[in-house]
């Protein structure tokens, strides 16, 4: 696995940080079963559709592929080469088969990995995956940490001659979460993920993190 470099590289531990602190956060959701405010767990437990929509922030980790790529001198390259990360958007459709299970669809897209040197833009990568995934929920009450693991597909747009050629290929993503409950229907889903394609585009790999909504559908 390639790691981001440069000034955001930190950031490529959001998702590990993200985890301990989506196991840490409410202490009180231990004991959810027994939490009058935290309601019955199975009130958030029961099977039912769901979608979600979140904005995204990628951070890219295929910098040193851009670099064996690039038509400048390799010193200038060292100096001068960078790739940004991206916002972007995301996506879920799913259902929830049983109270700690679910089945899910997911979809990412970023826009704007730009190439850079010397602060001139040089081209940029633009990229979309679609994961079919299974999810395991941690707690069941209004609280609900949650880890994720799928494969799919993705492709990946170039513009501007410095990344050659537009790709696709399979890819896998594991992912953690939690949602957090306004009320049985609708409420509040953060994540971080680690996508890694393999293939035509085993190069360019990338973290993401989100913040959205997600909202329940029950039948009668």
């Amino acid at each position: 696995m390639r790691h981001p470099t440069g000034p955001l590289a930190p950031l490529a531990f959001v998702p590990a940080l993200l985890l301990a602190l989506l196991l840490a956060l409410p202490t009180w959701a231990q004991d959810d079963d027994e939490d009058e405010d935290n309601g019955p767990s199975d009130q958030f437990s029961r099977s039912s559709l769901y979608i979600s929509g979140v904005g995204i922030y990628g951070i890219q980790s295929f910098r040193d592929e851009v670099r064996k790529q690039t038509f400048l001198p390799f010193p200038l390259v060292s100096s001068g080469l960078s790739v940004s990360n991206s916002f972007g958007a995301g996506g879920k459709i799913g259902y929830r088969i049983l109270p700690n299970l679910a089945a899910e669809v997911s979809g990412n897209w970023m826009n704007d990995f730009q190439v850079k040197f010397a602060n001139a833009r040089l081209g940029r990568a633009n990229l979309w995956d679609v994961t079919g995934n299974v999810k395991g929920f941690l707690l069941t009450g209004r609280y609900q940490p949650w880890v994720a693991a799928g494969v799919g597909y993705g492709e990946l747009t170039a513009q501007g001659g410095v990344i050659r050629g537009d790709r696709s290929g399979f890819t896998t993503r594991v992912a953690v979460g939690a949602d957090i409950y306004a009320d049985d229907e609708i409420g509040l889903t953060i994540e971080g993920a680690y996508n890694n394609p393999v293939g035509d585009l085993r190069a360019y790999d990338y973290f993401s993190v989100g913040v959205g909504l997600i909202v329940r559908f029950y039948g009668e």
